[in-house]
């Protein structure tokens, strides 16, 4: 048991490590660090894709940190309460900055200036909902109203995940 024990942390370290860099490798190239701007004047701003880097390495680095001796994992998933203060508070900081890039980037898509091109949609009941709309411009709306949603619902879970955070720290007092 102790041997799958060591095999999982270490590959759940490889796997954090390969997202981190991945999400690195986004912000770099979302800056402009690899010679070629691939940030088109009319699209998004270049912090959608730095913040899209930043999501990939606070999962990256959760994942390495929960694979750490110190960081003692509950049942439910998260760390126990007698984990270290430390590896609570850097725990709760990543999972703070995973969900509050998700909501800005959906807000920023929601009510964000510009134009947007959504593709795909939905069907009810065999009636697209773009053709009941109205066409490309209802496309453009219904997926502002969709990301709109899903970018509150994510500030819901961000504030939740910040007010039960800070109880759970404070109540260690």
């Amino acid at each position: 048991m102790a041997f799958e024990t060591a095999s999982s942390s270490k590959s759940n370290m490889l796997c954090g490590l390969f997202a981190a860099a991945m999400g690195a490798f986004v912000i770099a190239g979302a800056m402009g660090l690899f010679g070629l701007d691939l940030h088109p004047k009319d699209e998004a701003p270049r912090w959608i894709g730095v913040c899209a880097g930043a999501i990939f390495v606070a999962g990256g680095l959760a994942v390495m940190l929960q694979s750490l001796p110190a960081a003692k994992p509950a049942p439910d998933g998260g760390l126990s309460p007698n984990s270290p203060r430390w590896a609570q508070l850097v725990s709760l900081a990543f999972g703070l900055s995973i969900v509050g890039g998700l909501a800005a980037i959906g807000l920023w898509i929601a009510f964000g200036p510009g134009a947007r091109h959504f593709s795909g949609g939905a069907s009810f009941g065999g009636i697209g909902v773009t053709e009941t709309l109205g066409g490309p411009h209802a496309s453009e709306i219904f997926g502002r109203v969709v990301f709109g949603f899903g970018a509150v619902c994510a500030c819901l879970v961000f504030a939740l995940f910040l007010v039960d955070g800070a109880r759970r720290l404070l109540r260690r007092d």
